[in-house]
Parts: structure tokens; C-alpha cells; sequence
């Protein structure tokens, strides 16, 4: 079992070498932020358009077809995943959407009084 184990996972290495996950917080112009896991709006969409020249982002289903397939990614993909769905989210989709950009967006609903944690 543990050689196995060990396959496993030197192949899915071996698919997923070229990829990097990128997870932003929130997007959104404060003056402070305290706990840093926000980006500025306009530091968002240029760090989007040099990730757009320099690299491969590719989509959720691009990552899951070639892992289904045994296929490597193209080299210097990234996937954009959006942690804790702040009230934002909106307006990041909408940024990508008219880019032809795919995400993940982690979305929280307020079911208790600190949904965000």
C-alpha cells in the first residue's frame, strides 16, 4: 500500500509541476487593512493583466481534464481560486468574465454571526 501511495503521488507531481495556485482574499480599495489579505482594485486587475501576458491560467476544468487524461499542464499555469467569497466577488467576476478568465470563488454564507471565519 505504501508504494502505491508513493506512485500516486510522485505522478500527480509529475502532471502538476507547472502549476501554482494563486488565492486572493479580497479586492477592494481600503485605506488600511490590517490583517493584509487585501488587494486594491487597481493592483488586482494589473496583477491579472501580467498574469494574463506571463503566463497560462487555465480553468477548473482544464486542470480536471488533464489529470483525468494523464496529461501534463502547460508550462507556467496558474489557477485564480478567491477565498471566503467577500462582498466583491461580484465585481472580481465580472473583471474576469470580460477576460475570458475562469476561478474558483470560495463563497460563505452569513448562517452564523462570523460567517468568515
Amino acid at each position: 500500500m505504501k508504494y502505491l501511495r508513493n506512485y500516486i503521488y510522485k505522478y500527480k507531481k509529475y502532471l502538476n509541476s507547472n502549476l501554482a495556485v494563486l488565492c486572493f482574499h479580497r479586492v477592494k480599495n481600503y485605506k488600511m487593512d490590517p490583517i493584509n489579505i487585501t488587494v486594491s482594485n487597481e493592483n488586482f486587475s494589473n496583477q491579472i493583466k501580467w498574469l494574463s501576458l506571463n503566463t497560462n491560467i487555465i480553468s477548473p476544468d482544464q486542470l480536471e481534464t488533464n489529470i483525468n487524461r494523464g496529461q501534463k499542464l502547460p508550462k507556467r499555469s496558474v489557477l485564480l481560486t478567491f477565498d471566503d467569497g467577500y462582498s466583491n466577488y461580484k465585481e472580481n467576476m465580472q473583471l474576469l468574465k470580460s477576460k475570458s478568465i475562469s476561478a474558483i470563488f470560495f463563497i460563505s454564507t452569513p448562517k452564523y454571526k462570523f460567517y468568515w471565519d
